[in-house]
């Protein structure tokens, strides 16, 4: 490039940067190039043109004198792979688009390039906010009305209107509500989802639920879960009845009622929670307990905040109060939602699932007692609680005392001895051992066990006896004394019972019994007991 034309480029330029329209025809027609690259840009002065906002006069100034062939609308940027079309959606300026695309042949073509796959109109939907909504609308009517397709999608399949839908500011509805207003919505399954969003968020209830019952073609199950989860999260109880009302097969109902309660627990929405619940029949209640509802909503409850003013409490509270939730149900780590709450200090939510029947006997991923890890002072609380009464006076024949053992019953197995067990162990909660509820259940296993403990103690104390006196008057003597069989005897009889005893113990529960030094000692007293007893009858 000469001398001449240097300047030619140095005077377009400058005329475009300060805005001198006829300093910039001028440089034109003088023979200066609007498709030559700015200095020290990536970018053309037409492309820089179209990214500067007020420049629309200067992009048609390009297109009168010599910027027709090629046609820049259809050049890519070869450094930033952008089309003038994105750079004019980004300046939020309704009148550089409109420049750009007046007379512009096949103009479908232009209007739906891409730039890291994704249109002009999906550029503005992303930057779209609060202080530039109004003058993005404009640019986005203008690309409408030029046949962008609202329903366009970048790299992971998200539409423009899935991008807008994401957020619940006020600035939003009314974009959604032009769109709706407009019917600029191109025809197609996808559109009719995102039409139905639209009368959701924009609180078109009845228009709604016309368009439902008129729809003759159903949704998808994943199209009906999305409408779901937005009708959940905008309180939307009436919508949400008549699109589980809609849906008659049974196995599909269960999945979307599954789902549903899972995102009345995931957003706090309590009031839509207990409609659910009362129209749940029991030939599909298995589903109140398909996820772990109850370790979802106390993973998300702030213990600084107000219980009566905390949605997922509510939720809790209305779950609770539906005896057919299982309050034990754990989620894929095992863990109960009396496991949370113990985690996160939420004392209110541990009072209430104690309440109703909370397992104390689980361990975390270490293996720490759950049971160990509730405040003393709480628990000793919750365990007066379970002590009540008939309501009689304590003077009257048929006053009677009631003990609730409920929290100490396993959901999977018959031992409510473990988190006793654990409680001892711990020396905060050695103190509570002593609490009527904890003792009567010692009592009453004591009471069960009592006849094979002294059976035991019996039996051993046969065994102890019999071969004492053997080893000190017989071992090493005459093997034909008659008096010798007859404490021989009983030895026999007491080492088969405990040998059968600690085989039977090892394979009940191997990990225990090899854990146990005591095991270890009984199990020396037989190898020595059958050793004396060898060596009695193979030495001579």
């Amino acid at each position: 490039m000469g001398l001449f034309q240097d300047r030619k480029q140095a005077a377009l330029e400058k005329a475009l940067r300060v805005g001198d329209l006829e300093k910039f025809q001028l440089a034109l027609k003088n023979g200066a190039r609007a498709d030559a690259p700015v200095r020290r840009s990536h970018y053309t002065i037409f492309e820089t043109a179209c990214n500067t906002r007020g420049r629309h006069e200067f992009i048609s100034a390009c297109f009168n004198e010599n910027l027709t062939n090629p046609d820049p609308r259809r050049k890519e940027n070869p450094v930033t792979h952008e089309y003038p079309i994105h750079l004019a959606a980004l300046s939020m300026d309704k009148d550089n688009l409109t420049a750009l695309l007046a007379g512009c042949p096949e103009l479908s073509t232009v209007v739906e390039q891409k730039y890291k796959d994704r249109t002009a109109l999906f550029l503005l939907f992303e930057r779209l906010n609060s202080s530039n909504f109004a003058k993005g609308t404009d640019c986005i009517k203008v690309l409408l009305d030029n046949g962008a397709n609202i329903n366009t999608y970048n790299q992971h399949k998200f539409t423009a209107i899935e991008m807008l839908l994401r957020g619940k500011e006020n600035w939003r509805k009314k974009i959604l509500q032009y769109f709706l207003n407009t019917g600029n919505l191109p025809e197609g399954d996808g559109t009719r989802l995102q039409m139905f969003l639209l009368l959701l968020e924009t609180n078109r209830d009845q228009e709604f639920i016309a368009k439902f019952e008129a729809n003759s073609e159903p949704f998808t199950v994943e199209q009906t879960r999305t409408l779901l989860t937005t009708a959940i999260t905008h309180d939307k109880e009436q919508m949400v009845r008549k699109m589980l009302e809609k849906e008659t097969n049974i196995g599909e109902q269960k999945t979307l009622l599954a789902h549903s309660l899972s995102m009345c627990c995931k957003y706090g929405k309590n009031r839509i929670l207990e409609c659910l619940l009362k129209e749940i029949t029991q030939d599909v209640d298995e589903v109140i307990n398909q996820s772990p509802l109850l370790s979802l909503l106390t993973k998300q409850i702030n213990g600084n905040s107000d219980k009566q003013q905390c949605g997922y409490f509510k939720c809790m509270e209305v779950l609770l109060e539906d005896k057919r939730a299982n309050v034990n149900q754990t989620d894929k780590q095992g863990f109960t939602a009396l496991h949370y709450a113990v985690k996160f200090r939420l004392e209110h939510v541990q009072e209430m699932l104690l309440t109703n029947g909370a397992y104390l006997g689980g361990e975390d991923l270490f293996g720490r007692a759950l049971i160990c890890e509730l405040n003393p002072y709480l628990l000793y609380q919750h365990l007066n609680r379970c002590v009540t009464d008939n309501g009689t006076s304590p003077d009257d024949q048929d006053y009677k005392i009631k003990l609730n053992f409920s929290n100490f019953q396993s959901p999977t197995r018959s031992d409510e001895m473990l988190p006793i067990v654990r409680l001892a162990q711990s020396s905060a909660g050695r103190e509570l051992l002593g609490h009527p509820v904890i003792a009567s259940i010692l009592l009453i296993k004591w009471l069960r066990i009592s006849v094979f403990f002294y059976l035991n103690l019996f039996l051993c104390s046969m065994f102890f006896f019999s071969f004492t006196v053997f080893m000190v008057l017989y071992y090493g003597t005459d093997s034909h004394n008659p008096n010798m069989w007859y404490s021989l005897v009983f030895a026999f009889l007491g080492l088969a019972y405990i040998t059968v005893r600690e085989v039977t113990q090892f394979v009940l529960n191997t990990r225990s019994y090899i854990r146990s030094a005591e095991n270890y000692i009984e199990l020396l007293l037989i190898v020595s007991a059958m050793t004396a007893l060898t060596l009695h009858f193979t030495t001579r």
